[in-house]
């Protein structure tokens, strides 16, 4: 028998956010009991109770904590004054960050990625599910930035729209998140430089061109290597 390990409460509760947390990312919330989240724990679940009054307290716990490091990214957002070239470096950090799951310029992963986007999969159509709370904290760090760099390309003519709001940026996020989550289903594929550049540069292309930046500035201002550098030269 397995000999229990005596932890602190602070210690015990994060344990058991931690554990539930890949749990309910790999069953879904209707999927894990608690009876086999104690038994997974190696406690019982009168303990597991102390620490969380309930499954929906626990879950309720979960999802707010089911976010990228948008705090971590947001420094690259404001790096530099609202313009064409850093809407483009900001939609080129989500989709490296979002859809391929790697630290902006690296091929190091982003912690829990696979994690977050199924926790998002499972409560997609839940009203304060994942997906909110992923919202929420997106809308307050990303957003701000990513929008005045939107009205700065839409001020400069380089953008094939008739007016500009938040609801393209919103649709291109969810669009990250939908592929991502379509790549986490898939088995595991050698990483490498050549197989992210190539991903990368279609799909930043592609979300450019949907958020009406026009094709010329796109080819003039967007590429790997322009990328890579505002990425790892940072002031």
């Amino acid at each position: 028998m397995m000999e229990r390990i005596r932890l602190k409460a602070p210690e015990r509760r994060r344990h058991i956010l931690e554990t539930a947390t890949q749990l309910f990312a790999e069953r879904g919330y209707h999927g894990l009991t608690t009876k086999d989240l104690a038994r997974r724990l190696g406690i019982t679940e009168p303990v597991l109770y102390q620490h969380f009054t309930s499954k929906e307290t626990l879950w309720s716990e979960v999802k707010r904590q089911c976010r990228f490091p948008f705090s971590e990214w947001e420094h690259l957002s404001n790096k530099a004054a609202p313009s064409t070239r850093q809407f483009m470096l900001i939609t080129g950090m989500l989709v490296w960050g979002i859809t391929l799951g790697r630290r902006p310029g690296s091929l190091e992963a982003v912690p829990r990625h696979d994690q977050i986007l199924r926790l998002l999969g499972h409560g997609l159509f839940e009203t304060e599910g994942p997906l909110y709370w992923c919202q929420e904290h997106f809308s307050h760090t990303i957003l701000p930035w990513w929008m005045l760099s939107f009205q700065a390309a839409y001020e400069a003519g380089e953008l094939e729209l008739s007016e500009v709001s938040d609801e393209p940026l919103w649709l291109a996020f969810r669009q990250m998140l939908a592929l991502g989550l379509m790549e986490a289903g898939r088995p595991h594929l050698a990483v490498t430089w050549d197989t992210e550049k190539e991903r990368f540069t279609h799909l930043s292309r592609t979300l450019l061109r949907g958020l009406g930046v026009k094709d010329e500035v796109v080819r003039r201002n967007f590429s790997f290597a322009k990328m890579y550098q505002a990425f790892t030269h940072q002031e």
